[in-house]
């Protein structure tokens, strides 16, 4: 819904000067109350078990608010902006520290050559922002509810300091490239800051879907460790077949820092974990039903991963490093995710999921991962 007066106070407020041909004032608040269950079993056999019940933001749709707008140059050019924040709508705290628009800062040009955009973006295999095409093209739940199906694509995030070029639709086809010259700020000699790269197509031929997308993080220089650049191949779609919309995706990545739950927080898995250099792939198999009840989303997934995890001790130029081998580390999880709209921009949900991971070490036993989530919640969109 359009908020022009408000938005252009909004954005004179910061800027001093606001004139758009259009802008758009836009959000969403979502909040719910949630369950969450988690045990683990190290190694060593200790077991851990944390149960948490409380108001959580965030779970069908993430809280939201921002501004964007658009002029026409003529001759079918156009030039738009996108600022978006994330916040905790039950704290009100912002989406990252020290972040205003931490979703979204972009400048897009667009035209019969398709559309140039420039600022902080989510990468194409994200599940978030403008540019989100595998998720939102190959699983059901486009980047999870709460916890409830998320964990298992490899982790590339948002990104700074990002071009990304989409060519027009070309009787269904689109083409898309993405670079980010570094996650924070460009170095001027050496490479010290993680960088990324993909390239991805869909396709829509009336109610098919296809995505892919081949991408890869090209980590900091480490004069301390051997870190090899990680790439990633992403493939899936959806069918629409009456009540029912199947989704099904796949991904198969080599020298992953995450993946499948395992990741440098995963304090079950290793202490001072620094590092991972993994390959393996995941499997999504999903469904959208349009019921009398809402929309029922349903997510299977499963993951499989080996490689070496790496500690790090010490001070920063005198760093210890120990690594240790994983021969398979293996997620399995479903949800059910059911909303209902009440409203075209207010919808009632409730949803429940449950994830398993079993890491087997070659030297060091197996490590294991329970974790499970019951939420029921409000999403308002304005």
């Amino acid at each position: 819904m359009k908020k022009t007066l408000i938005a252009l106070a909004t954005l004179a407020s910061m800027t001093g000067v606001a004139t758009a041909a259009s802008v758009t004032l836009y959000g969403t608040v979502d909040e719910g109350l949630a369950y969450k269950y988690n045990k683990s079993v190290d190694t060593d056999g200790t077991k851990t078990t944390n149960d948490t019940y409380g108001l959580d933001s965030g779970n069908l749709n993430s809280s939201r608010w921002g501004v964007m707008g658009q002029e026409e140059l003529g001759n079918g050019y156009n030039v738009g902006f996108k600022l978006e924040s994330g916040f905790g709508a039950d704290d009100g705290r912002l989406g990252e520290d020290n972040t205003l628009f931490n979703r979204e800062a972009s400048l897009t040009v667009s035209g019969p050559f398709g559309a140039l955009s420039a600022g902080r973006m989510g990468a194409l295999t994200s599940g978030t922002g403008t540019y989100d095409i595998f998720q939102a093209g190959a699983d059901v739940l486009d980047g999870g509810v709460g916890i409830i199906g998320t964990g298992y694509w490899h982790d590339t995030g948002r990104w700074n300091n990002s071009l990304v070029y989409s060519t027009p639709d070309m009787g269904g086809l689109k083409l898309f490239a993405q670079y980010s010259f570094a996650r924070a700020q460009e170095g001027t000699n050496e490479r010290d800051d993680d960088r990324y790269a993909g390239f991805g197509a869909t396709f829509d031929a009336g109610d098919l879907s296809l995505v892919g997308v081949v991408d890869s993080v090209m980590y900091a220089s480490d004069s301390n460790a051997d870190i090899n650049d990680n790439y990633t191949v992403s493939l899936g779609g959806h069918y629409k077949l009456g009540m029912a919309t199947p989704f099904v995706g796949v991904q198969y990545g080599k020298h992953m820092n995450s993946f499948g739950f395992v990741n440098k927080d995963a304090s079950f898995v290793s202490d001072n974990f620094y590092r991972a250099d993994l390959k393996g792939y995941a499997v999504h198999l999903g469904s959208a039903f349009d019921l009398p009840t809402g929309t029922l989303s349903a997510s299977l997934f499963y993951s499989n991963a080996k490689g070496d995890v790496m500690s790090r001790e010490g001070e920063a130029d005198a760093y210890t490093y120990t690594s240790a081998e994983i021969d398979k580390a293996q997620t399995y999880g479903v949800g059910l995710v059911n909303a209902y709209p009440l409203s075209k921009r207010t919808s009632v949900y409730g949803g429940i999921g449950y994830s398993y991971t079993k890491v087997n070490w070659v030297d060091d036993g197996v490590a294991k991962e329970h974790n499970g989530e019951v939420v029921i919640g409000l999403s308002h969109k304005f």
